[in-house]
């Protein structure tokens, strides 16, 4: 988000590319004194998608998503679930989870996934969400319940997506390059 606010200082000359993940990048501006100013960035192009994914960790209790939401349920509010960073594409899929399963719980903003990662590990929080991809690292350790995609991930093959489970949740992040918008289309 640092970089995304100094792009407003880039010159337009093609020198400058920032990486930037959407929805994260339009939704920090509304984060009061973010300095992100998305009038001033161009999307010159779109690497990769990765969708959202809930995560417990191999101790836990939560063996499928209707053992989750059972558990928000009889918590009354009092679940913590952790993600990476406010407004955030966890952010969202937690709120999203929460008002289609008519549960509740606390979503725990942590500085990045695998920070979000480690709480979940240290039991911070009962759960988290991440992107597939980065968690990797923690292997056996932690446990993918259910995926925010629209088909199963041909590296998480058993683990069923929402929609499989009747939670209409495809949520996730896409990485991009962005450059300052005076920039010239070459």
């Amino acid at each position: 988000a640092t970089a995304w606010a100094r792009m407003i200082d880039d010159a337009p000359d093609g020198t400058a590319l920032t990486v930037i993940t959407l929805p994260e990048a339009m939704l920090r501006v509304m984060q009061p004194d973010s300095g992100i100013d998305m009038e001033n960035m161009a999307v010159c192009h779109t690497t990769a998608y990765s969708p959202c994914v809930l995560w417990a960790t191999g101790l836990s209790s939560f063996d499928s998503l209707a053992t989750f939401t059972d558990t928000a349920r009889s918590m009354f509010g009092r679940l913590l679930v952790g993600g990476p960073g406010r407004y955030s594409a966890g952010q969202i899929a937690a709120r999203t989870l929460d008002r289609q399963a008519g549960v509740k719980t606390v979503y725990i903003p942590y500085s990045e996934t695998l920070t979000a990662g480690k709480a979940a590990l240290n039991r911070e929080v009962a759960a988290f969400w991440a992107h597939a991809m980065p968690v990797s690292v923690y292997g056996a350790s932690l446990r993918p319940i259910a995926v925010a995609a629209e088909q199963r991930l041909p590296s998480l093959p058993g683990v069923p997506t929402f929609l499989e489970m009747g939670i209409e949740l495809v949520e996730g992040s896409y990485y991009a390059v962005a450059v300052p918008r005076d920039t010239h289309e070459d």
